[in-house]
């Protein structure tokens, strides 16, 4: 969910397939004022792990741009690139940006997106997988934040409790 500065807020509906993610736009009273569904050739690709987290900006053209990550490949992408979407709400037309995730060197683990938030001029985006097993290093409470470009599972000096990331503002 993203909090608009105009009001009201985007959802990112994770459907039970592909042809059920939509953006929804909910004015300050709950009310649905725009649903915006993925277009068809995306949707065929996924199966029932779409949208996960979504956020907004605004371009140079003032134009709202609503931002979501797809948590998983669509079928026909490359190994281990996820999509983030770009929806410009003025113009009503998607983009496509891969996202490399990393592998987490467990067999029969996998990598996927989980959130998405504007920082500034930036995306951060949030990783998770499919294991259950804690990051080296860590008491098993809870996985790690890096906020530097290393690898999801290796803590360094600059990470935190949280949730694990592999984008950040430092050059670590």
């Amino acid at each position: 969910m993203h909090a608009r500065p105009q009001g009201g807020v985007w959802l990112a509906v994770e459907g039970g397939t592909g042809a059920g993610d939509k953006l929804v736009r909910l004015d300050a009273r709950g009310v649905t004022r725009q649903v915006v569904p993925l277009p068809a050739d995306v949707a065929a690709g996924l199966g029932k792990q779409g949208f996960e987290g979504v956020t907004a900006t605004t371009d140079w053209r003032r134009h709202e741009v609503v931002w979501a990550a797809l948590r998983r490949e669509s079928a026909g992408d490359p190994a281990g690139v996820v999509r983030l979407a770009r929806y410009d709400v003025t113009v009503g037309t998607w983009s496509w940006y891969g996202y490399r995730l990393e592998p987490t060197g467990t067999a029969g683990d996998w990598m996927g997106l989980s959130e998405i938030t504007a920082v500034g001029d930036r995306l951060a985006v949030t990783s998770a997988t499919s294991s259950t097993a804690p990051p080296p290093g860590s008491n098993g409470s809870t996985p790690w934040t890096c906020r530097s470009r290393r690898r999801p599972r290796e803590p360094c000096g600059s990470c935190r409790r949280g949730s694990r990331t592999t984008w950040c503002r430092s050059k670590g």
